[in-house]
């Protein structure tokens, strides 16, 4: 007997032949649709975050300029902030002036 002869008789025995349960097709048919379903969804929740966080980051990175608001509205008040330093000069305070002149003075009783 050669090879063939003995393949040929092993997949003719029926002891070795594993039986089909009925409905595998469609079992395997509908397992094929739902990872096909999930896939689509997949890539469909992946697309919307991808340009949700692209849009995200335009507006933030537009840095629009400033709003203007409604008269009589506090969203135009801003704080501002200021600081000072004192220096310390060496110069002397003003001298005060002199006092009016007594041809002036007349006037300004009136």
């Amino acid at each position: 007997m050669n090879l063939d002869d003995e393949l040929q008789r092993l997949f003719a025995d029926e002891r070795l032949d594993v039986p089909v349960r009925p409905g595998a097709t469609e079992a395997v048919v509908a397992g094929a649709r739902r990872v096909r379903r999930r896939r689509v969804a997949t890539a469909a929740v992946g697309g919307a975050a991808a340009l949700s966080l692209l849009a995200g980051t335009a507006i933030v990175l537009a840095k629009p300029g400033p709003t203007q608001s409604a008269p009589g509205s506090d969203a135009s008040i801003s704080a501002t902030v200021v600081t000072t330093t004192k220096r310390k000069t060496s110069r002397r305070p003003p001298r005060s002036t002199p006092r009016a002149t007594a041809a002036r003075a007349p006037d300004r009783c009136r």
